[in-house]
């Protein structure tokens, strides 16, 4: 009986999928628009009922329509698959593992031929983003999305300011110069010193968000320069392999011996992080730039300087710009790809060669001439009321104008005119970003060349690979908790003895394989 059931879900879900692009594009319009169905999972309202898709409509002669049930984005496309009914324009997710199957039930169509004949904007702005874009079988079967390496750096050491301003000279305080190791271990132990207590609460001179551990050892990893893999010559070996990352793990262990890490460090949630950053107590905590803003915004009600500002450690040895805090993929967050069922591959890549200009950039990111922004003597500008109109609600006014809505073929950076696409971006800076611009910039990295490179599928590599992270989380914990260097060098043996027997050497011959095939592909052998 429930086998009946399900079979009857499945043909159920199938057809859904079918009506929901069933005669719904494919047409051209009598005015001669085409319409051609899309499908985008973040799309909620209907295209060419705001500024920027009439303006889109009218420059491109083609209209989108966007009939789509909300719900799970895998579980949509997965349907389309079963279902054999696709969109004729579609974005997928780079997260979702969905790509792959679409190149494999030839639902894209290969875009190379495409491009070469019509999309003179998409090679120009795209440039060596297209050969990264290509497949095993060399053809590129998607655009990337939201491509080119952003600027925004997003890891770094987050210290209250007024508390540094306590401890540190003006030179750090104000972030022009970076803190060493040392130094930083000197202005723990001197807020420790100077605010054993602070409301009557313990004082915490380091605290890490558990939850989060990406980002905490990302922000130590940052520090000394250490990458997604370590590489020696040709071949790739997991981090805990590079030299820096056992002297990361010791120094983060003297930082708890000496009892300037907080004790609940390794469990913190969420909730207990956050209540522990507005409660005052805290001196510098690991992270995200923004992801203090909530505390920095509660405790700057009664001193401006109450906030956490993102600073820059560097230890010693490494190059202060060849620290890594901030890995970015500028292969971006999905694809649009052109199906196999569209009735004009011609004028649709023609569609997305104008979207992928710098004139349709700046028409989804900042909207339209005259409305959104006015040009004056020669800059874009954003008027005062429309400024007052993004900064109380960007969401809704994002909706109501389209501008930053249509998101496709968006390029990271800036114009031909030296602006930003996304306008907004050069108005809305707060203190922290700016702060974070001015203090690690260079930290910004390309990681794409180490994306998707680890054992899939049921491979024992896979599992060993899978075993392996476990693993270094766990002897992450031990070792920062070790309680003296004797116990610390035990543990890491340990560790390194456990990693070995679960076949360390071939999972690292795999990502190496995996690695230089892409580097073939990308055209960027040594």
């Amino acid at each position: 009986m429930k086998t009946g059931k399900r079979i009857i879900s499945v043909l159920s879900a199938a057809a859904l999928a079918v009506t929901m692009f069933a005669g719904c594009g494919n047409s051209g319009d009598s005015d001669g628009t085409l319409t051609l169905s899309a499908y985008d999972s973040n799309v909620t309202t209907a295209f060419g009922n705001d500024d920027v898709s009439k303006a889109i409509i009218e420059r491109t002669g083609v209209t989108l329509d966007y009939n789509q049930a909300s719900g799970d984005a895998k579980e949509k496309l997965n349907l389309m698959l079963a279902s054999n009914s696709y969109p004729d324009l579609i974005l997928i997710s780079r997260s979702t593992g969905m790509i792959d199957k679409f190149i494999s039930a030839k639902a894209l169509l290969p875009l190379d031929d495409l491009i070469e004949e019509y999309g003179p904007n998409i090679k120009k702005q795209y440039g060596d983003y297209l050969n990264r874009a290509k497949s095993e079988d060399g053809h590129i079967y998607g655009l990337p999305n939201w491509y080119g390496i952003d600027e925004d750096p997003v890891l770094a050491f987050m210290i209250r300011k007024d508390y540094l301003a306590e401890v540190a000279p003006e030179e750090v305080v104000n972030g022009d110069r970076p803190i060493t190791q040392s130094e930083f271990i000197e202005y723990l132990e001197a807020f420790k010193a100077k605010h054993p207590q602070i409301d009557g609460k313990n004082s915490i001179p380091l605290t890490m968000w558990a939850e989060n551990w990406g980002s905490a050892i990302g922000t130590f990893k940052g520090m000394f320069g250490i990458k997604t893999y370590a590489q020696e010559g040709d071949t790739l070996r997991l981090d805990f392999r590079d030299p820096n990352y056992k002297t990361m793990l010791s120094y983060i262990n003297d930082i708890n011996r000496r009892g300037l890490l907080d004790g609940e460090w390794a469990t913190n949630k969420e909730q207990l992080w956050k209540q522990k950053l507005t409660a005052g107590t805290v001196f510098a905590t690991p992270e995200a730039y923004w992801n203090t803003d909530e505390a920095s915004k509660l405790l700057s009600e009664s001193d401006p300087d109450a906030v956490y500002l993102p600073y820059k450690v560097v230890a010693d040895g490494v190059d202060a710009a060849e620290t890594t805090y901030s890995s970015r993929n500028p292969m971006g967050w999905d694809i649009v790809g052109i199906t196999s069922t569209n009735p004009d591959p011609e004028k649709t890549i023609k569609f997305l060669d104008y979207l992928a200009s710098d004139e349709g950039q700046k028409l989804i990111m900042s909207g339209v001439e005259g409305k959104q922004y006015v040009v004056e003597d020669g800059k874009r500008v954003i008027p005062e009321d429309v400024l007052n109109e993004m900064n109380s609600d960007f969401s809704a006014f994002s909706k109501a104008t389209g501008t930053r809505y249509w998101t496709i073929c968006v390029k990271n950076g800036k114009a031909e005119d030296g602006q930003s696409y996304y306008l907004y971006n050069d108005y809305n800076d707060s203190e922290t970003k700016a702060f974070a611009k001015k203090t690690l910039l260079d930290s910004v990295w390309d990681c794409s060349p180490y994306e998707d490179l680890t054992p899939t599928g049921g491979e024992i590599a896979a599992l060993n690979y899978k075993k392996l992270s476990d693993l270094t989380l766990e002897y992450d914990t031990k070792l920062i908790n070790a309680e003296s260097p004797e116990q610390f060098e035990s543990l890491w043996t340990e560790f390194m003895s456990a990693a070995e027997a679960l076949d360390e050497a071939n999972v690292e011959s795999i990502i190496t394989e995996n690695y230089q095939k892409k580097l073939k592909l990308w055209g960027m052998e040594d």
